[in-house]
C-alpha cells in the first residue's frame, strides 16, 4: 500500500492533537508546549515543527520549541550511507528504497522543509557518528539560508546515546 510510509508521521500528528483531550482531562497548561525526541525521534519532532498547519489545529496547545537530540535529517542521504546503524530501518520507513521513491524521502525529511515559526534547538555528541553530525550540519545551513537560525548545543563527551543515557556525564 503505498499510503503505509505516512502512517507514522500521522500517528505523530495524531499523538499532538491527543494533548487536547488529556489538558482537559488532567488539567494541563499546553500553552508552552516544547516538543523532544532522540535519534528517530528527533527526526519526527524536526519533521513536526515544520508542519505548523497539522499541529496549529490543535485547541489548547501552542507549541514554541523542539528539541531534537542526535536527530536524522535527511533520509535520502541515510539511505545512500550503509556506514549507519539505521542504514536499512529507513528504507522499511519510506516502503521501499530511495531509487523507487525519491519524492516520499524528500517529503519526510526536515532538510527539504521550510522555515517554521518555533525555535528549533538540535543537540548533538560531539562523539556520534560522523554521517549524523554531518546530516546536522547540512541542515542548519539549509535553514540559515532560508533565514531559519538553528540553536545548536554540542554535547561533550557524548556519542549517538549517552545524552540519553542516565548516570553519563553527557545525561
Amino acid at each position: 500500500n503505498n499510503g503505509e510510509w505516512q502512517d507514522i508521521f500521522k500517528d505523530v500528528v495524531m499523538a499532538t492533537h491527543y494533548v487536547d483531550n488529556l489538558s482537559s482531562r488532567f488539567n494541563l497548561d499546553t500553552r508552552n508546549v516544547i516538543l523532544t525526541g532522540h535519534s528517530s525521534g528527533g527526526h519526527l519532532v524536526l519533521w513536526l515543527a515544520h508542519q505548523e498547519k497539522l499541529i496549529n489545529k490543535s485547541k489548547t496547545m501552542q507549541v514554541k520549541a523542539v528539541v531534537s537530540l542526535a536527530p536524522l535529517t535527511d533520509l535520502a542521504e541515510v539511505a545512500r550511507n550503509d556506514t549507519l546503524p539505521c542504514h536499512q530501518t529507513v528504507e522499511g520507513l519510506m516502503g521501499g528504497p530511495l531509487s523507487k521513491y525519491p519524492q516520499r524521502y524528500k517529503e519526510a525529511s526536515p532538510i527539504h522543509m521550510s522555515n517554521t515559526g518555533l525555535e528549533l534547538i538540535v543537540v548533538n555528541g560531539k562523539q556520534d557518528s560522523p554521517g549524523f553530525y554531518k546530516q546536522f550540519v547540512d541542515y542548519r545551513e539549509n535553514m540559515s539560508k532560508r533565514g531559519h537560525e538553528i540553536r545548536h548545543i554540542e554535547v561533550q563527551p557524548s556519542g549517538h546515546f549517552e545524552m540519553i543515557t542516565p548516570g553519563t556525564t553527557a545525561w
